[in-house]
């Protein structure tokens, strides 16, 4: 069984990674508030206070099979960001990746590079060979994002999404671990803090 990542984190070039708190999900569960809630997932999600969020985290506890982490910036370590990996299956060494970027953060490169560190984290210390994860056809942001890390569409599922009325297509994308290709800033598995 592997063991659980603690503080010191995962460090990138502008951000780093930290395992997310019970008071972080309180502080950054307004993200998924402002937003269309079928836009992000086409699973059904209760709307929760902050602090009801927080205690359903508290309650699902820390496992090796799911970690939820906090993206912060180096110089400022206020969340901006939540990923997570959850659904591992130790049989084909496989899991779920999930990213939340605060609104005022997208696009800025903030979400590119948690995921190259959850990446790599993953796949170097967590020796996993599969990440994957499923998105709306309608979301090109997202999509052009895995698919510029060699994330390969798998499959389709059809009229899989609802969204503004309407049913849309779901993917299903994956990266096997000898098809990542890490950034120059990345080349040996991400340093700790």
């Amino acid at each position: 069984m592997a063991t659980l990542m603690t503080v010191p984190s995962l460090v990138g070039k502008k951000t780093y990674l930290r395992p997310a708190t019970a008071e972080d999900i309180q502080q950054t569960e307004h993200w998924f508030l402002v937003q269309d809630p079928t836009l992000l997932d086409n699973r059904p999600r209760a709307i929760h206070t902050a602090a009801e969020a927080a205690e359903s985290f508290k309650k699902a506890g820390r496992s090796t099979e799911h970690e939820e982490f906090v993206v912060a910036r180096k110089d400022n370590p206020t969340p901006i960001g939540r990923i997570r990996y959850f659904d591992y299956n130790p049989m084909i060494s496989a899991a779920e990746l999930r990213l939340l970027i605060d609104p005022e953060f997208v696009r800025k490169g903030f979400g590119s590079e948690a995921l190259h560190l959850l990446i790599s984290y993953l796949f170097d210390e967590r020796s996993l060979l599969k990440v994957y994860g499923e998105i709306a056809s309608f979301n090109q942001p997202a999509i052009g994002l895995v698919e510029r890390f060699g994330f390969r569409r798998d499959g389709v599922l059809r009229r899989h999404h609802f969204h503004a009325g309407e049913l849309h297509d779901r993917y299903l994308y994956s990266l096997l671990q000898y098809e990542y290709e890490r950034p120059r800033w990345l080349l040996k598995p991400p340093h700790r803090r």
